[in-house]
């Protein structure tokens, strides 16, 4: 599904928040918590899926971009 503007905004906004060093990243371990900011509830299944697709080798951080 493609994100409308607003919603990619939103994403964008909830994402900084999490940005501790402000480079674009978060924590792996923060996913979750800002899929649930964004009012998604994933299992820890999809945490997992998600975790791979978008770090896959597994450096610990997931960039905005």
């Amino acid at each position: 599904e493609n994100l409308d503007a607003e919603m990619l905004e939103e994403v964008a906004d909830v994402f900084d928040i999490f940005d501790k060093n402000k480079d674009e990243t978060i924590e792996v371990g923060s996913l979750g918590t800002v899929l649930r900011w964004l009012k998604f509830n994933p299992t820890d299944t999809e945490l997992a899926e998600w975790t791979r697709a978008y770090d896959p080798n597994e450096k610990g951080y997931i960039t905005l971009h």
